[in-house]
């Protein structure tokens, strides 16, 4: 993430608890915004920031649909950074 950058942490995918560099964090003057959800129209504006470049998703990989199974077990492994993507 860039320096002064975001992260939005949303969904407890992951489960409740995180560890961060909290040196890297402050010196490189980052922010946490913790949500629960959002409607449609959070969604569109999220589309609306990726369309323009305003927000870059990060991908960690995407796996054909048939492997779902697999990505649950890498996203409840925490082997996952990013986004996975399931490609149909």
């Amino acid at each position: 993430m860039r320096v002064g950058g975001t992260v939005v942490a949303m969904g407890f995918v992951d489960g409740v608890e995180v560890t961060i560099h909290i040196r890297e964090f402050f010196f490189t003057h980052k922010r946490l915004l913790g949500t629960l959800m959002g409607d449609v129209a959070d969604l569109q504006w999220g589309f609306d920031m990726v369309k323009h470049g305003r927000i870059r998703p990060s991908l960690d990989r995407a796996l054909p649909l048939k492997e779902a199974a697999d990505a649950h077990r890498l996203i409840a492994a925490n082997k996952v950074c990013g986004n996975l993507v399931l490609i149909t």
